[in-house]
């Protein structure tokens, strides 16, 4: 004990009680590993800020808390606390920050005066059902943590409006339903309900007029009517991911402004229609929809246009593609059709993409990619890998923007570069683990912008640039090459390959190089 002790730590603490000291300049006290600790005699005392109890054999919250008269944080996880009692703590203290969790707590007691704690944890307690009147006699309450309990029912004895609560969060427990009554949020925005074994999205919503995220992931959830969502007027996240969902729809037009992301990843839609957006209003814009892991085959358009920035479709059961479909979408950036099961890609009328950046349509069945009445006037990445193409796409004269595309992992056997003259902007281009024997240029070709070139993992037996005339060319990256070839080299460096396969390296027409940097091969 010290009077000029800021901070005093007990750990293997082997006393049956403790003593908190009087009139001392400490602010911090913490007590670790108290297995036969029974007891905390709490002595009055006008500075200690922060007391910490952790593991110790304490079965309740001491009683004299209320001596602290200046106590802001009370953390006293893993203990053996059984109930929570209010009247520990006095109307005059100020706690910002409460913790209980891991304990085994399943009673909460409340008092006659309110009590102030701004955040409060109790998670991994047991308890089963919870009155939220208690909780309404916790002045300045803004974060209340009640994951990993079991709790089966949430109601309130009497008509309680949590006044400064702004997040919930209930996941990981049993819960059917999530209908409190009679309890308003009138400042709550966000409720986590999720791994529960809630069937619908929470009724009566009109009690939580600033929640703006919900999360309903890993319950039970089927056939799910996003017009229950209508009161909840400034929600912007909606999480659906892993439940058994069948079935988004909207039994009636919803207008929903605020709505910027709606996941439902890893159920068991077989279906996206247009019909579900088509609801909202034209005045919607979704910043981010993810569909991925669902069971879709099937793409239904509407007459109206939706705003999706970003949907995300991967590891789903799509066969063909029609592009008008998501002509229909505007302001969509990203696309990703990653894992799904597609053989052709078209569309039933013209369409022109004015902002997709990136698709993904990498682990598909593509032979071919010519998507005709199709343009792409911004995009910036393309990614074919592990497909079954035999080419290059052509027209990418509808690619002015293209500066990274993707084509490894298929079945590409001869390979002429002339192909790329029309995608002006290209940097990189992936060749990697096809079946390429001979990489060339038929006619001459001048592209400014391609740096990098990979051909890792192929049969070459040849490279050859002969006439190419690529002023910002880097490097070719390859380790299973036998002839490599290069013209017009515009480095002031070269490096030889350094164990790979290379037997011959040819460099003609290098006026700007100044060195030539060996590396150890015994091949070449």
């Amino acid at each position: 004990m010290s009077a000029f002790t800021a901070e005093l730590t007990f750990r293997k603490y082997y006393e049956r009680v403790f003593y908190t000291p009087r009139d001392t300049e400490i602010q911090t006290i913490v007590l670790v590993d108290a297995p036969v600790l029974q007891e905390i005699q709490i002595q009055p005392n006008s500075h200690i800020r922060d007391l910490n109890i952790y593991n110790t054999g304490l079965s309740q919250i001491p009683q004299g808390l209320k001596y602290l008269t200046r106590l802001n944080g009370l953390y006293a996880s893993k203990n053996q606390f059984t109930q929570f009692t209010l009247a520990s703590f006095s109307s005059t203290q100020r706690l910002s920050r409460m913790d209980l969790s891991d304990n085994k707590i399943n009673l909460l007691v409340g008092t006659n005066h309110t009590v102030s704690i701004e955040t409060l944890n109790m998670a991994v307690n047991r308890l089963t059902t919870v009155d939220m009147s208690f909780f309404g006699q916790i002045a300045n309450l803004s974060v209340l943590n009640l994951m990993y309990n079991q709790i089966i029912r949430v109601e309130s004895t009497i008509p309680v409006k949590l006044q400064a609560l702004e997040q919930l969060m209930l996941s990981n427990n049993r819960l059917t339903s999530f209908q409190p009554q009679p309890v308003s949020f009138p400042v709550l925005n966000t409720l986590s309900l999720g791994s529960n074994n809630l069937s619908s999205i929470p009724r009566n919503l009109v009690n939580y007029p600033s929640l703006k995220s919900l999360d309903l992931g890993k319950n039970k959830l089927t056939c799910v009517d996003l017009s229950s969502i209508r009161q909840a007027k400034k929600l912007d996240n909606l999480n659906l991911d892993r439940n058994v969902i069948t079935s988004l729809s909207s039994s009636s037009p919803l207008k929903h402004d605020a709505l910027r992301v709606l996941s439902a990843n890893d159920n068991e839609l077989v279906q996206f229609t247009h019909f579900t957006l088509a609801s909202f209003s034209s005045t919607q814009r979704l910043s981010s929809m993810d569909l991925s892991d669902n069971k879709i085959n099937l793409l239904v358009g509407t007459n109206h246009t939706v705003s999706i920035e970003a949907i995300n479709m991967a590891y789903n059961r799509l066969t063909s593609l029609d592009m008008s479909f998501f002509g229909q979408i505007a302001n969509l950036t990203i696309l990703d059709l990653y894992n799904n099961q597609i053989i052709r890609v078209d569309s039933t009328f013209p369409v022109k993409f004015l902002t997709l950046k990136k698709l993904y349509l990498t682990n598909n069945r593509l032979t071919s990619f010519q998507p005709q009445a199709v343009s792409f006037p911004e995009l910036r990445m393309l990614s074919l890998g592990s497909n079954n193409l035999t080419s290059i796409p052509r027209n990418l004269v509808n690619y002015a923007t293209l500066e990274f595309l993707d084509l490894g992992k298929n079945k590409l056997t001869d390979v002429d570069l002339s192909s790329i003259r029309q995608a002006k902007k290209l940097i990189v281009l992936d060749l990697n683990e096809n079946k390429i024997t001979s990489l060339s240029a038929s006619s001459p070709l001048k592209h400014d912008a391609l740096e990098i070139l990979t051909v890792n993992s192929n049969e070459l037996v040849q490279v050859n640039f002969t006439g190419c005339a690529m002023a910002s060319f880097v490097q070719i990256m390859s380790t299973f090459t036998k002839d490599l070839t290069i013209r017009k080299y515009y480095d002031r460096v070269f490096y030889t390959p350094r164990d790979t396969e290379v037997e011959t390296v040819a460099l003609y027409d290098a006026h700007v190089l100044q060195e030539i940097q060996i590396q150890p091969n015994s091949h070449v």
